[in-house]
């Protein structure tokens, strides 16, 4: 699976920042779910660092602005990511 690299590692990036968002926060995903409009088991899955299942770009905006950060933001990685 060499060909969806890029993508495969951004993907595991978004999911790792909407965790981490969320927590600094204080937030329950319950909560972030609530004000993002989706469910709790969809955000569990995207929170998944493994999990292959990528938002929407709606949901994705929807999930950035819940947490008050661009949505570029959730594809930024901040650090280093240890595996």
């Amino acid at each position: 699976m060499t060909e969806f690299k890029f993508y495969d590692d951004h993907l595991f990036i978004l999911h790792l920042n909407i965790a981490r968002f969320r927590r600094e926060r204080g937030w329950t995903q319950e909560q972030l779910a609530e004000k993002a409009g989706v469910s709790v088991s969809y955000l569990a899955s995207l929170e998944a660092p493994n999990s292959d299942i990528a938002p929407s770009f709606r949901v994705q905006c929807n999930l950035a602005y819940a947490l008050g950060v661009e949505p570029s933001d959730l594809t930024e990685m901040d650090g280093e990511v240890v595996q």
